[in-house]
């Protein structure tokens, strides 16, 4: 336990700061949605979710008619909701886990 060396400290640091990145990088998108676009919890969770359907949308014509459907895969919905925003929250999260942990 005292004999750790900085390296190994600051790697597992680091693969804890990825993870947690990777938790509360929904919540983070929540967060700046209701102080951004000043909606309550339920608003941004939804719209952070997507539930109300208003992303992706597909143009056909139907007989001369143009019908727009919005269809989001649940696969759609979780890669949005971690892939927004992720990489500047996982830079620092990653590399200030590792400094200050290591240099602690």
């Amino acid at each position: 336990l005292f004999r750790d060396s900085i390296t190994n400290v600051a790697i597992s640091s680091m693969i804890a700061g990825s993870i947690l990145a990777l938790v509360t990088n929904p919540l983070l998108l929540i967060k700046t949605k209701q102080q951004i676009m000043t909606w309550d919890f339920r608003r941004a969770l939804q719209d952070t979710l997507l539930l109300r359907g208003t992303a992706a949308t597909a143009t056909a014509t139907n007989g001369g008619m143009i019908t727009t459907t919005t269809k989001m895969t649940l696969a759609n919905r979780i890669s949005n909701m971690f892939v927004v925003g992720m990489a500047p929250h996982m830079m620092a999260e990653t590399f200030g886990r590792g400094i200050y942990f290591s240099s602690y």
